[in-house]
Protein backbone atom coordinates (compact mmCIF):
# COMPACT_ATOMS: atom_id res chain seq x y z
CA UNK A 1 0.00 0.00 0.00
CA UNK A 2 1.49 3.66 -1.05
CA UNK A 3 1.78 6.18 1.70
CA UNK A 4 -1.02 8.46 0.36
CA UNK A 5 -3.10 5.54 0.09
CA UNK A 6 -2.40 4.76 4.06
CA UNK A 7 -2.77 8.27 5.09
CA UNK A 8 -6.07 8.01 3.93
CA UNK A 9 -7.13 5.04 5.06
CA UNK A 10 -9.76 4.82 7.63
CA UNK A 11 -8.56 2.84 10.04
CA UNK A 12 -5.09 4.60 10.27
CA UNK A 13 -6.92 8.08 10.75
CA UNK A 14 -9.07 6.29 13.71
CA UNK A 15 -5.96 4.75 14.81
CA UNK A 16 -3.51 8.25 14.70
CA UNK A 17 -7.06 10.01 16.76
CA UNK A 18 -6.89 7.13 19.30
CA UNK A 19 -2.90 7.85 19.77
CA UNK A 20 -3.95 11.72 20.27
CA UNK A 21 -6.39 10.92 22.77
CA UNK A 22 -4.05 8.53 24.99
CA UNK A 23 -1.08 11.48 24.26
CA UNK A 24 -3.70 14.79 25.28
CA UNK A 25 -4.98 12.50 28.05
CA UNK A 26 -1.50 11.64 29.50
CA UNK A 27 -0.46 15.46 28.98
CA UNK A 28 -3.10 16.16 31.09
CA UNK A 29 -2.37 14.04 33.46
CA UNK A 30 1.03 14.53 33.93
CA UNK A 31 -0.04 18.47 34.37
CA UNK A 32 -2.31 17.94 36.61
CA UNK A 33 -0.16 15.82 39.22
CA UNK A 34 2.41 18.46 38.51
CA UNK A 35 0.53 21.34 39.52
CA UNK A 36 -0.68 19.60 42.81
CA UNK A 37 1.15 21.21 45.53
CA UNK A 38 1.04 18.84 47.53
CA UNK A 39 3.47 15.60 46.82
CA UNK A 40 1.61 12.54 44.74
CA UNK A 41 3.01 9.09 44.30
CA UNK A 42 1.11 6.09 42.45
CA UNK A 43 2.58 2.78 43.25
CA UNK A 44 1.41 -0.75 42.52
CA UNK A 45 -0.61 -3.81 44.59
CA UNK A 46 2.83 -4.74 45.74
CA UNK A 47 4.00 -1.64 46.61
CA UNK A 48 6.54 -0.70 44.50
CA UNK A 49 6.88 3.39 43.10
CA UNK A 50 5.48 3.43 39.65
CA UNK A 51 5.50 7.32 39.10
CA UNK A 52 5.36 10.54 40.93
CA UNK A 53 5.21 14.39 41.39
CA UNK A 54 7.94 16.96 41.44
CA UNK A 55 6.74 18.03 44.74
CA UNK A 56 6.95 14.31 46.09
CA UNK A 57 10.79 14.73 44.90
CA UNK A 58 11.18 18.39 46.75
CA UNK A 59 9.01 16.78 49.99
CA UNK A 60 11.77 13.89 50.04
CA UNK A 61 14.61 16.31 49.51
CA UNK A 62 15.67 15.17 46.12
CA UNK A 63 15.83 17.20 43.26
CA UNK A 64 14.07 15.13 40.76
CA UNK A 65 11.24 12.60 39.88
CA UNK A 66 13.80 10.32 38.00
CA UNK A 67 15.88 10.17 40.89
CA UNK A 68 13.09 9.71 43.29
CA UNK A 69 12.25 6.35 41.71
CA UNK A 70 16.19 5.48 41.56
CA UNK A 71 16.53 5.84 45.78
CA UNK A 72 12.88 4.34 46.50
CA UNK A 73 11.84 1.25 45.33
CA UNK A 74 9.05 0.74 47.45
CA UNK A 75 6.04 2.90 49.25
CA UNK A 76 7.10 1.47 52.19
CA UNK A 77 10.92 2.86 51.97
CA UNK A 78 9.34 6.55 53.23
CA UNK A 79 7.30 4.97 56.03
CA UNK A 80 8.96 4.57 59.74
CA UNK A 81 9.30 0.64 60.96
CA UNK A 82 6.41 1.42 62.96
CA UNK A 83 4.24 2.53 60.23
CA UNK A 84 4.56 -0.27 57.82
CA UNK A 85 2.37 -2.49 59.21
CA UNK A 86 -0.07 -0.31 59.29
CA UNK A 87 0.01 0.82 55.58
CA UNK A 88 0.12 -2.72 54.71
CA UNK A 89 -3.18 -3.27 56.89
CA UNK A 90 -4.61 0.09 55.26
CA UNK A 91 -4.02 -1.12 51.80
CA UNK A 92 -5.91 -4.55 52.26
CA UNK A 93 -8.78 -2.63 53.89
CA UNK A 94 -8.91 -0.09 50.84
CA UNK A 95 -8.58 -3.03 48.43
CA UNK A 96 -11.44 -4.87 50.32
CA UNK A 97 -13.65 -1.95 51.05
CA UNK A 98 -12.74 0.19 47.58
CA UNK A 99 -12.76 3.05 49.56
CA UNK A 100 -10.11 5.77 50.09
CA UNK A 101 -8.38 5.87 53.20
CA UNK A 102 -6.79 8.36 54.91
CA UNK A 103 -3.97 8.03 57.34
CA UNK A 104 -1.73 9.79 59.40
CA UNK A 105 2.19 8.63 58.92
CA UNK A 106 5.86 9.49 60.07
CA UNK A 107 7.32 9.55 57.03
CA UNK A 108 11.21 9.51 56.54
CA UNK A 109 12.83 12.14 54.19
CA UNK A 110 16.10 12.03 52.82
CA UNK A 111 18.83 12.57 55.52
CA UNK A 112 17.36 10.72 58.19
CA UNK A 113 14.93 13.20 58.62
CA UNK A 114 10.71 12.64 59.31
CA UNK A 115 7.75 14.07 58.92
CA UNK A 116 4.49 14.01 60.22
CA UNK A 117 2.11 13.63 57.09
CA UNK A 118 -1.16 12.64 56.57
CA UNK A 119 -1.79 10.08 53.35
CA UNK A 120 -5.00 9.98 51.09
CA UNK A 121 -4.98 7.00 49.44
CA UNK A 122 -6.91 5.59 46.88
CA UNK A 123 -7.15 3.03 44.18
CA UNK A 124 -6.62 2.82 40.46
CA UNK A 125 -8.54 0.50 38.43
CA UNK A 126 -8.40 -1.05 34.47
CA UNK A 127 -11.08 -0.34 32.20
CA UNK A 128 -12.87 -3.18 33.45
CA UNK A 129 -12.63 -1.98 37.11
CA UNK A 130 -9.78 -4.45 38.56
CA UNK A 131 -7.47 -2.55 40.85
CA UNK A 132 -4.11 -2.40 39.23
CA UNK A 133 -2.55 0.39 41.72
CA UNK A 134 -2.90 2.67 44.01
CA UNK A 135 -2.52 6.61 44.19
CA UNK A 136 -1.50 8.76 47.11
CA UNK A 137 -1.92 12.45 48.03
CA UNK A 138 0.35 13.41 51.09
CA UNK A 139 0.31 16.10 52.59
CA UNK A 140 2.49 17.89 55.31
CA UNK A 141 1.03 18.13 58.88
CA UNK A 142 4.41 18.80 61.26
CA UNK A 143 3.35 22.37 61.88
CA UNK A 144 -0.03 21.26 62.16
CA UNK A 145 1.36 18.52 64.96
CA UNK A 146 3.57 20.65 66.43
CA UNK A 147 0.50 23.44 66.98
CA UNK A 148 -1.52 20.26 68.45
CA UNK A 149 1.04 19.40 70.48
CA UNK A 150 1.81 22.76 72.23
CA UNK A 151 -1.92 23.46 73.02
CA UNK A 152 -2.07 20.05 74.67
CA UNK A 153 0.65 20.96 76.62
CA UNK A 154 -0.87 24.33 77.69
CA UNK A 155 -3.64 22.93 78.43
CA UNK A 156 -1.89 19.99 80.79
CA UNK A 157 -0.04 22.73 82.18
CA UNK A 158 -2.72 25.10 83.01
CA UNK A 159 -5.32 21.86 84.86
CA UNK A 160 -2.10 20.61 87.18
CA UNK A 161 -2.21 24.78 88.05
CA UNK A 162 -5.49 25.28 88.83
CA UNK A 163 -5.74 23.37 92.01
CA UNK A 164 -2.77 25.07 93.07
CA UNK A 165 -4.66 28.76 91.92
CA UNK A 166 -7.78 27.71 94.03
CA UNK A 167 -5.78 26.48 97.23
CA UNK A 168 -4.01 30.19 97.35
CA UNK A 169 -7.10 31.87 96.83
CA UNK A 170 -8.46 30.55 99.51
CA UNK A 171 -5.43 31.31 101.93
CA UNK A 172 -6.68 35.16 103.93
CA UNK A 173 -4.28 36.81 105.80
CA UNK A 174 -6.22 37.61 108.68
CA UNK A 175 -5.17 39.74 111.89
CA UNK A 176 -5.09 36.62 114.94
CA UNK A 177 -6.23 39.40 117.41
CA UNK A 178 -8.44 42.15 115.78
CA UNK A 179 -9.84 39.73 112.98
CA UNK A 180 -9.62 41.77 110.14
CA UNK A 181 -8.19 40.76 106.83
CA UNK A 182 -5.31 42.26 104.59
CA UNK A 183 -6.62 43.24 100.77
CA UNK A 184 -4.90 43.80 97.82
CA UNK A 185 -3.32 46.81 98.35
CA UNK A 186 -2.35 46.83 102.27
CA UNK A 187 -5.34 47.84 103.82
CA UNK A 188 -7.12 45.83 106.91
CA UNK A 189 -10.82 45.19 106.22
CA UNK A 190 -13.82 44.02 108.50
CA UNK A 191 -14.50 40.43 107.78
CA UNK A 192 -17.73 41.12 107.07
CA UNK A 193 -16.71 44.32 104.41
CA UNK A 194 -14.24 42.00 102.32
CA UNK A 195 -16.72 39.03 102.18
CA UNK A 196 -19.19 41.19 100.77
CA UNK A 197 -16.94 43.09 98.00
CA UNK A 198 -15.29 39.75 97.12
CA UNK A 199 -18.33 37.85 96.82
CA UNK A 200 -22.17 37.27 96.42
CA UNK A 201 -22.75 36.67 100.36
CA UNK A 202 -24.96 39.25 102.65
CA UNK A 203 -24.94 39.41 106.51
CA UNK A 204 -27.90 39.12 108.67
CA UNK A 205 -26.99 39.39 112.10
CA UNK A 206 -24.38 37.16 113.02
CA UNK A 207 -24.54 34.58 110.28
CA UNK A 208 -23.16 35.11 106.55
CA UNK A 209 -25.86 33.60 104.26
CA UNK A 210 -24.50 32.17 100.71
CA UNK A 211 -26.62 33.03 97.99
Amino acid sequence: MLLADMLLHPDFNTRMQAVEKMQESEWLYRTLIETSPDPIIMYNLRGELLTANTQAARTYGLSSVDELLREVKTVFDFLTDDGKAFAEASFRRTLREGTPQRNEYLIRVWGGKTIAAEMHSSIVRTATGEPCAFISVVRDITERKRSEEEREKYIRELQQALPKIKTLSALLPICASCKKIRDDKGYWNQIEAYIKDHSDAEFSHAFVLIV
